[in-house]
């Protein structure tokens, strides 16, 4: 069985995701800024990885 790698690009969203979650538990709503920065990194990464392999999956 060949193991799927795991994107790069999948690897920061989701890292990004659980600290943007465990960084907002801890500090509550006070650095919404950094949160939605986590976010929007995460949705970039998403699209760069999407645009890179557009060609492929048709």
């Amino acid at each position: 069985m060949k193991i799927k790698e795991i994107s790069l690009a999948k690897t920061i969203m989701l890292t990004g995701l659980i600290l943007v979650i465990l960084y907002g538990m801890y500090l509550g709503q006070e650095n919404l800024t950094s949160t939605a920065l986590g976010i929007i990194g995460g949705y970039l990464a998403k699209d760069i990885e999407l645009n890179s392999e557009g060609e492929d999956e048709t």
